[in-house]
């Protein structure tokens, strides 16, 4: 079990809750967070036929960058659920989403078993346990559905480094994180019914690098991982 993040904190930024955080940083969310940290990763999977599905949520949704990528894979249907109501204007703008819904990514107010496949990037790190959340993506999919969470490393937040944002003055400041080990992800997956099919991880390389010079100094370092979950049936 790992600590609080304070306890691992290696910049001290100011920092503030996921909803205040995410309200401030969505007009400028997409520039600072481009394609390395999940795109690049959902890129990579192989599990899921994106062609096949029938309707997939994506849980955090965000500014809709997701979404956005699911529709050019040929996705037909995403609804999108968020806690921030400044995000999903962003998402709305898009023209991706068939619905959005602002709540909390543990406790939707969408039916059971309506999705084929269920998406959750980059939020679960803001999560204090991942069972509730674990919990809930089993309620929304179907049986056999599959299930992708895309997360910081905690190789990187064990380093210290938070979620964090530039401020209209050019500060930075952190939203508040929890970190979950590699195992708690496999553990709690498998206890709550859920099948690791695959999982791939996003290491600093010379590409982003060159294009962000203050990544440099992480070459060769994780920063983001990728798993792909099925329900297991049997269960």
């Amino acid at each position: 079990m790992t600590r609080p993040f304070s306890f691992y904190d290696q910049r001290h930024h100011p920092t503030v809750d996921v909803p205040a955080g995410y309200e401030r940083w969505a007009q400028t969310y997409d520039q600072e967070i481009g394609d390395h940290l999940a795109i690049d990763l959902l890129a990579r999977l192989r599990a899921i036929q994106w062609t096949h599905l029938g309707p997939v949520v994506d849980l955090a949704c965000g500014t809709g960058q997701i979404g956005s990528w699911l529709r050019r894979q040929g996705v037909g249907a995403v609804e999108g659920v968020d806690l921030s109501s400044a995000m999903l204007g962003h998402a709305q703008d898009r023209g991706a989403y068939r619905l959005l819904v602002q709540a909390d990514i543990s406790a939707c107010p969408l039916d059971t078993g309506r999705y084929d496949l269920g998406v959750c990037s980059l939020a679960t790190c803001h999560l204090p346990e991942l069972e509730p959340f674990f919990q809930e993506a089993g309620r929304l999919l179907r049986p056999g559905g599959q299930l992708v969470i895309i997360d910081y490393h905690p190789f990187f937040l064990l380093n210290g480094i938070p979620t964090h944002f530039h401020d209209a003055q050019g500060g930075s400041i952190a939203i508040q994180n929890h970190v979950h080990l590699i195992s708690d992800y496999v553990t709690l997956g498998r206890q709550r019914g859920w099948i690791l099919e695959e999982m791939v991880e996003r290491l600093v390389d010379e590409a982003w690098a060159a294009q962000a010079p203050n990544m440099a100094k992480y070459l060769g370092q994780p920063v983001s991982f990728a798993m792909t979950w099925r329900s297991d049936t049997r269960a």
